[in-house]
Parts: C-alpha cells; structure tokens; sequence
C-alpha cells in the first residue's frame, strides 16, 4: 500500500517516470527516454499514457467509464481501485513500463486476448 500511495502521489503531482517530466528536470539518462516506448508521441505525458498510448489500450478498460472514455477527473476518487489495478497490469509510470502486460480482466465482449494474460 505504502508504494501504490507514493505512487498515486508522484503521478497527481506530475513527478513520476514520464518523458515530460524527465525533460523538464534536464534528465539525460538511457533509463529516462523522452519519447514514448510506443512511438507515437516525441515527448511522453501522463495523459497520453493514460489515455491514448497503444502500450496501455488493452488494459484501459480498466479504467473507461460507461462511454468507453477515461475521466481524468475520477481516477483518484470513483475509479481508484480500478486504477490501481491497471497502473498495476501496464507497469505505467515505472521502470518496467513497455513491457508485456501483466494479469487482467478482459475487456467486457472481447473474444480475441493475444498479448496478454487473463485472470478472474
């Protein structure tokens, strides 16, 4: 709990293992890229992994609301739990960020799950 809280606490503040903040702290280092490991983004933000980044697609589920949108707004408070589940399954915003995905839920009516595992 006390490292999902630390977490939590640098992702809300805008100083977590982001592109964006890497390059507004001048860190210039092989484990701090400025770009997105997914290729679509010179300079990696915390919306755009949480949002639009392909790394994260298959877990965001997790986190949609009943639209299929994600609402920034409710990550910390309504959607909490769920958020942690998926910071957790996309290793977002830490050092392990790009690689293959960890356990979860599958997205509701999806049939096809290649590229990651699926649990209960």
């Amino acid at each position: 709990m006390k490292g999902e809280t630390a977490l939590l606490a640098r992702i809300a503040s805008g100083h977590c293992k982001v592109g964006a903040y890497f390059l507004k702290m001048h860190i210039d280092a092989p484990d701090a890229p400025i770009a997105c490991p997914c290729g679509t983004i010179d300079i990696q933000t915390i919306v755009h992994v949480i949002s639009d980044c392909p790394i994260t697609d298959p877990a965001r589920h997790l986190i949609e609301n009943e639209d299929g949108d994600v609402d920034l707004a409710t990550l910390f408070t309504d959607k909490i739990d769920s958020f942690l589940k998926w910071l957790k399954a996309t290793h977002s915003f830490t050092r392990r960020f790009g690689e293959a995905l960890g356990p979860v839920s599958p997205r509701q009516g999806a049939s096809d799950l290649v590229g990651f595992s699926v649990v209960d």
